[in-house]
């Protein structure tokens, strides 16, 4: 920062003031001048695109044209070389995150379901359900109610409890009962003397 005599504050050392030229006619020579040398210039660092140098070099000009100060812009080429390499970056960004997440869609389409019906998980299943059918029949009328109105109809243990008009500790313990029993039948474990065939 420097201080301007002129102007009797700090002016800041890589902006300058040019009262002769006015900003939109100094960027439109430019953009004139200048814009397609850097269109060039960025197809030779940067490629053809995506994003086409063009369009990049249009976005840089609104950028320009949107500075609160564009008179106050000392080395214009430099700025929009500048706001050009920034725009690629921030697109081809956009670019491989849209791809990475493309990609991840793609293998997710193509793997394999996990709902895969081969016939010794169908025969597996069949087996676990004949024992889960067998274990509920097994179960007291109280601890049968309570697991259907649990699991199947969805009620709170309060619920259970108003409608049976027990104690919801009465239902806790039913329901755990239940569940046990039906863990065990699961899990293929022999029946045991638990409460499972009251």
């Amino acid at each position: 920062m420097k201080f301007d005599k002129r102007e009797n504050k700090y002016v800041d050392s890589c902006v300058q003031k040019n009262d002769s030229v006015t900003p939109s006619s100094r960027i439109s020579e430019f953009f004139r001048l200048g814009g397609k040398r850097l269109v060039d210039s960025l197809k030779a660092t940067y490629g053809k695109g995506p994003p086409d140098p063009e369009d990049v070099v249009q976005q840089a000009f609104i950028n320009i044209l949107k500075h609160p100060n564009p008179d106050q812009i000392k080395d214009l080429e430099a700025f929009m070389w500048t706001c050009s390499r920034n725009i690629i970056i921030t697109e081809s960004r956009k670019q491989s995150v849209r791809s990475k997440y493309a990609k991840s869609q793609t293998i997710e389409k193509n793997a394999p379901s996990v709902d895969i019906f081969d016939p010794e998980r169908v025969t597996i299943n069949k087996e676990q359900l004949k024992r889960v059918d067998a274990t509920i029949s097994t179960m007291s009328p109280v601890q049968r109610r309570i697991l259907i109105l649990h699991r199947l109809h969805g009620l709170s243990l309060s619920e259970i409890a108003r409608q049976l008009e027990i104690g919801r500790t009465a239902v806790v313990y039913h329901l755990s009962k239940a569940m046990s029993c039906l863990e065990n039948a699961m899990n293929a474990q022999p029946s045991r003397d638990d409460g499972c065939d009251q």
